[in-house]
C-alpha cells in the first residue's frame, strides 16, 4: 500500500507542477491514482461512477450504472490529468477526467490486451492516440489539410507534433497536412482559429464547420431573452 501511495505522489509531482483547481478533491484524486496504478500493475479492470455538476454545482453521476474499463495510462491535458481506457460496451480508446471520477473501485477481470486498439507497438500507438486527440475527445483519424498564415506554424506543431507536414505556398501562407482524430475536439480547435485557418480538405469536416457556424450565427440573431438549447456530448 506504501508503495502504491508513494508512486502516486510522485505521478503527481510529475505531472501536476500546479495543485488541482478547488472543486477537485485532492484526497479523492490520489486515492483514483492509487487504484488506476494498482490496476494497470496487476492488469486489471476497475469501475467507477464518473460525475458531473447539476445546476446547483452539486455533483451528479452521469449514469446510474458503473462504468466498467480496461485503465492503460493516465496523462495531463492542461489544468487536468485523465485516464486512457476502454469502455467495455465499446471498441475503441476512451479519456475520463481523474477528478469527476468516484467510487472507483478495482475487479478481479483482466484488461483488454492495448495492442487490440492501438497495434503491436503499444507504447508509440498510445502516445500517438493522445497526442491526435484535441481536448480529450477521441473519433475516427482522417488526413486534415489546412490552409494556414505562417504565424500559425508554431502553434499548430506544438499541436500536432513534428509529423505534421508544412509546404510554404507564398511569403506568407502555408499548407499543412497531418492525421487527427475527427470530432468534436477538432471542431473547437479550428473554430478557434476560424478568421485564419482554412481547412482545404476532407469535405465533411469543412461542411460540418459550416453548419455550426450557421447555427452559432442564427444563435446570435435571435433575441438575446430567448434560452439557449443544451446539448451534451459523452466524453471526458
Amino acid at each position: 500500500k506504501r508503495q502504491g501511495s508513494q508512486a502516486s505522489r510522485e505521478l503527481l509531482a510529475a505531472i501536476t507542477p500546479l495543485p488541482p483547481k478547488p472543486a477537485a478533491d485532492k484526497r479523492l484524486v490520489k486515492y483514483g491514482i492509487d487504484t488506476v496504478l494498482k490496476a494497470i500493475r496487476a492488469d486489471r479492470q476497475i469501475s467507477f461512477t464518473y460525475l458531473t455538476f447539476d445546476a446547483d454545482k452539486q455533483p451528479t453521476p452521469r449514469r446510474k450504472e458503473a462504468y466498467q474499463v480496461s485503465p492503460y495510462a493516465l496523462v495531463r491535458k492542461g489544468d487536468f490529468y485523465y485516464l486512457v481506457c476502454n469502455y467495455s460496451k465499446y471498441d475503441n480508446l476512451s479519456f475520463y477526467r481523474l477528478d469527476r471520477i468516484g467510487r472507483i473501485k478495482l475487479l478481479p477481470d483482466k484488461r483488454k490486451p492495448l495492442r487490440a486498439f492501438v497495434g503491436t507497438h503499444e507504447r508509440a500507438g498510445l502516445s500517438d492516440f493522445v497526442h491526435r486527440a484535441l481536448y480529450s475527445f477521441t473519433g475516427d483519424p482522417i488526413e486534415l489539410r489546412l490552409e494556414i498564415p505562417t504565424y500559425e506554424v508554431s502553434d499548430l506543431i506544438d499541436t500536432f507534433g513534428n509529423e505534421v507536414t508544412i509546404h510554404k505556398t507564398d511569403e506568407d501562407a502555408c499548407e499543412a497536412r497531418m492525421t487527427v482524430q475527427d470530432g468534436p475536439g477538432l471542431s473547437f480547435w479550428l473554430l478557434q482559429r476560424a478568421d485564419n485557418v482554412k481547412v482545404l480538405s476532407p469535405a465533411s469536416v469543412r461542411d460540418h464547420l459550416v453548419e455550426l457556424l450557421k447555427t452559432m450565427l442564427a444563435q446570435y440573431e435571435a433575441p438575446a431573452d430567448m434560452p439557449p438549447k443544451n446539448k451534451e456530448t459523452d466524453h471526458g
